[in-house]
């Protein structure tokens, strides 16, 4: 079963909704290596989106959502264009 790392717009409560369930766990994460950048447009809100580049001495404050495979394309459709972390 995927670990989908959430730092952004697509927190627990927000998956939650998402998947109409609760994920089957979600845990404070950190994701070490890596940074917080703002970079594109979104179709959403005209703004530019976060995304994370790699950083040797970066850390990402997030969390880890376990989703069953079936609920990991709902996550991925979600995002679809967007980059998303496994971990």
């Amino acid at each position: 079963m995927p670990w989908f790392f959430s730092f952004s717009d697509l927190g627990p409560q927000e998956v939650t909704t998402l998947l109409g369930k609760t994920p089957l766990c979600m845990l404070p994460a950190t994701l070490a290596g890596q940074q917080i950048s703002f970079k594109g447009k979104s179709r959403k809100w005209g703004g530019s989106t976060a995304t994370l580049e790699r950083s040797r001495k970066g850390f990402v404050y997030g969390s880890a959502l376990l989703v069953p495979p079936d609920d990991m394309a709902t996550i991925e459709n979600y995002y679809k264009g967007m980059k998303t972390v496994l971990v």
